[in-house]
């Protein structure tokens, strides 16, 4: 069965797959954002780590399952280290209900631009680490 790669133009992104929203996710890696890796998860590779292309733009790649991770970077701590996780719209906040903030807090991080609304998250998150 052949790949099919994303198509930004025709296709319904599940991320925002921008370098804006990849560079805010590093900076709450770098700011002590705890990821474990999981299926599921969203991941930024900006050093090119993975030789494997990416059906997504800007080298981001989708978790199905962490043992193929494993045999292309050598285990969970090098997953950890080498790549960015992008929480989604619903881990940011499930991240920021399990920090302890509000519904109402978390509810004004609301925008029209969807984008906007998950860097509005992100800073939450960033504000609470």
């Amino acid at each position: 069965m052949k790949s099919m790669p994303f198509n930004p133009k025709s296709d319904l992104s599940p991320i925002p797959f921008t370098e804006r929203v990849c560079v805010f996710a590093r900076n709450l890696k770098e700011n002590g954002l705890v990821w474990e890796p999981h299926p599921g998860c969203f991941v930024w590779d900006p050093t090119r780590a993975i030789k494997l292309s990416s059906p997504f733009p800007n080298d981001i790649y989708f978790v199905l399952n962490v043992g193929h991770f494993e045999k292309l970077l050598g285990n969970k701590e090098a997953i950890r280290r080498r790549l960015v996780w992008i929480p989604t719209w619903y881990q940011a906040r499930l991240l920021l209900q399990k920090l302890g903030i509000s519904a109402d807090e978390i509810n004004a991080c609301y925008s029209e631009d969807p984008e906007q609304e998950l860097l509005n998250l992100y800073t939450k998150i960033l504000n609470e680490l």
